[in-house]
């Protein structure tokens, strides 16, 4: 009952709010959970060498998907707004599909450029 009306309440401020804090909270949950995979590795593996290859393709990931998910993120939230109810599952889908294209692209792009850089351990 109290977890259904708090989930309510929350709801009803991000209905209020142009929908940024969707996008505060996704940054701060990818922040907090590349610091806990980084704890993690650096408790649990002792491998300098792969706890090093982890932090390139962080920075690499990191500097790959920067622009395009993050100004992709913002610009629909403001986007979104000007369209009728009807078309928004229409842009949802195709900002979807965008995503995931740029994302594989990325992806290509950082298993190269990570498996070219040399590691220094």
């Amino acid at each position: 009952m109290i977890v259904q009306q708090t989930f309510y309440r929350i709801k009803e401020i991000f209905k209020q709010s142009e929908g940024l804090e969707y996008l505060q909270i996704y940054n701060l949950l990818k922040t907090a959970g590349v610091a806990i995979i980084s704890i993690i590795f650096a408790k649990y593996i002792q491998s300098s060498i792969l706890i090093n290859q982890w932090e390139t393709y962080l920075l690499l990931g990191s500097s790959f998907t920067f622009f395009f998910v993050s100004g992709m993120g913002y610009t629909l939230v403001s986007f979104v707004k000007q369209h009728d109810d009807f078309l928004r599952p229409i842009i949802f889908r195709s900002a979807f599909q965008i995503l995931v294209v740029l994302g594989i692209l990325s992806a290509v792009g950082i298993c190269l450029t990570g498996h070219y850089i040399p590691s220094y351990a």
